[in-house]
């Protein structure tokens, strides 16, 4: 299928989003390596980036065969492979890019409350992840009974959508928590004003995520629809790719300037 409308928008996004936020990380791992400075924090976000890239793939995919498309534009119909193989890789790359984060600011971070405060909130990603995988998996059986192969027993709508707003209400406090408790450690910090502000405004751009968490939190309803189902879940998903790569961007680029 040729993208149109959605699709195009979805497929855009998502290509525009994987090249900047590789060049970015290519740029962070270049410097660290370089200043013989390279550590576990680099190696998760190359790790989240990574499945990040492999959830783009699917969805570039997917906006070729049917995402963003209503049912009348889709050959045979709609199907759920797409979205299932979203629904396994969106959080299981994005715990990768937040706990980068929380141990970036870690290192940086004197104020034990403020330590605390970052261990929280990798323990809250890491479980809540967990949770959602072994969610995705068990949702249906037989397994390929989740993307609609064959028949099968599966969770009500219902149970997925609450699901959805627990997770994302949980994406939302970490989301917020770490675009703004840097602005709040590196204001203790002993750093040049010019330096200083440089570094807020690159970090300022982790707000965007905590954005992308909201817009898309209302499309949630689509699990409900009973027709152009994969025209509401394109919204979600090209929102996640919003959420995903800006947080990853975000979490780079103070590191292409050492802190």
């Amino acid at each position: 299928i040729t993208p149109t409308g959605l699709a195009a928008d979805i497929y855009g996004v998502t290509l525009a989003f994987s090249i900047l936020s590789t060049i970015v990380l290519g740029l962070r791992v270049t410097a660290r390596i370089q200043s013989m400075k390279f550590a576990i924090e680099d190696a998760l976000m190359c790790v989240g980036w990574l499945i990040n890239m492999v959830h783009n793939a699917v969805i570039i995919y997917g906006a070729h065969t049917g995402l963003g498309t209503p049912d009348s534009g889709i050959p045979g119909g709609p199907t759920g492979v797409t979205i299932f193989l979203w629904q396994c890789f969106f959080l299981s790359g994005y715990v990768f890019i937040k706990c980068s984060i929380c141990i970036t600011l870690l290192r940086i971070a004197v104020n034990k409350r403020h330590r605390l405060i970052l261990w929280i909130l990798i323990g809250v990603s890491v479980v809540s992840t967990v949770f959602v995988q072994l969610y995705v998996l068990l949702q249906c059986r037989p397994i390929a009974a989740s993307w609609g192969e064959v028949p099968g027993t599966c969770v009500t709508s219902m149970i997925t959508v609450a699901i959805t707003f627990i997770i994302s209400g949980f994406n939302l406090i970490t989301d917020v928590t770490t675009a703004v408790l840097p602005f709040i450690i590196i204001k203790d910090i002993q750093m040049g004003k010019e330096k200083k502000r440089a570094v807020i405004v690159v970090l300022s751009l982790g707000v965007l995520a905590s954005v992308a968490t909201i817009v898309r939190l209302p499309y949630a309803t689509a699990y409900f629809a009973t027709s152009d189902y994969m025209v509401g879940m394109g919204d979600i998903i090209m929102w996640t790719v919003v959420e995903c790569d800006t947080a990853l961007i975000a979490g780079s680029l103070p590191m292409v300037r050492t802190l």
